[in-house]
Order: C-alpha cells, then structure tokens, then sequence
C-alpha cells in the first residue's frame, strides 16, 4: 500500500469507520482512479487533500468500492442447486422437525434481485402455506437499499392499483347482470 493509499485509508477510518484493508489493492486502486477523474484532482496527492476537505467525496469514495449489480437467477448454476437439492432438502427438514417457518438471508444482493429470484422458487415449489418463508435482503449500500425499498412500494402500488381497477370491472359486469336480470324479469323473458 502507497503512502497516499494509507493516508486514504486512515482518514476513511478516522472519520467514517471505515476498513478499506478489505479490498483487493487492485481493485481498490481502480476505484480511486475513477474517483480522481471524476473530481478532476490532478494526482492522488491532490485528491487526498479534496478527500480531507469534502465529506461527500469520502461517500462517493466508499460507494465505488460497492458492487452493485444484481439480476434474476444470475448464477445459474446456483439457482439450479438451491431449486433441486438445498431447498427440497430444507424444507423437507424443517417438516419432519415440526418446524413450519424458514428464514432466508439475502445478503449483499443490491436491488433485491437475487432474494426475489428465490422467493420465485420458492413459490414454485407450491408449499401450499404448509411453512412459512420468511426472506431478508440486505446490502451495505443504503442507495441499492433504498433503491429496492422504491421498487417494493411502488410495485405494492401498481398491485393495489390493478386490485381496485379489477374490483370496479368486477362491480360494473355484476350491475350490468343485474340491470339484464331485471329487465328480463321485468318482461317476464327469465328463462
């Protein structure tokens, strides 16, 4: 580690709590290029000393070492054994254990897509609410987290939007019914 690199790492942790000594060097190293680009500072003496002085660039920092990339069932082959043998073998488990509730952690899954990728195979494998599953998504970025906290509520949304307009059509087709069946009673046509 570069004595800029150090001095980095020191004033991420003096003022954010912040390990950097996690990270592999060369991806760290890449990390702090993009970021001296983008505050246009010159070299890393220069940005240490803008990194001192703005406590958001420390954020943006501590963000670009975060990977957020998140897709449904994105390692298959993952999926594939969680599907065929790690969730079968699981919940038949906590059956013949008289356990009826699975929790699940989710961990470092950024917008969600991974802990929703398994409550889709969960749902295919129709337990029929004979236990409850119970998933937890975390990430270590408050941006991806909020970010699935968003599409959550709006899609909670859109359902109960959907819900309300097919309960109206519903209402509507039962009046249109009843006004038929009334007319035809009416006229005595009620076959």
């Amino acid at each position: 580690m570069t004595e800029i690199h150090k001095g980095i790492s020191d004033l991420l942790k003096k003022t954010l709590d912040f390990d950097i000594s996690q990270y592999d060097e060369t991806f760290y190293t890449k990390s702090l290029t993009t970021r001296i680009l983008e505050t246009n500072c010159c070299n890393e003496d220069e940005y240490l000393k803008f990194l001192s002085e703005d406590n958001n660039e420390q954020n943006s920092l501590i963000g670009s070492l975060f990977i957020s990339y998140s897709e449904f069932f994105r390692n298959s082959l993952t999926f594939s054994t969680l599907e065929h043998e790690v969730l079968p073998t699981l919940v038949s488990k906590k059956l013949a254990d008289n356990q009826h509730e699975i929790r699940i952690w989710s961990a470092a899954c950024a917008g969600g897509h991974e802990a929703y990728s398994l409550a889709i195979l969960l749902k295919e494998m129709n337990l029929k609410r004979k236990i409850n599953i119970r998933i937890f998504a975390t990430d270590l970025s408050e941006k991806e987290s909020q970010a699935a906290e968003k599409a959550k509520k709006e899609a909670e949304e859109k359902a109960k939007k959907e819900m309300e307009e097919a309960e109206k059509a519903h209402q509507k087709l039962v009046e249109t019914y009843e006004k038929e069946f009334d007319r035809k009673l009416e006229l005595g046509k009620l076959t």
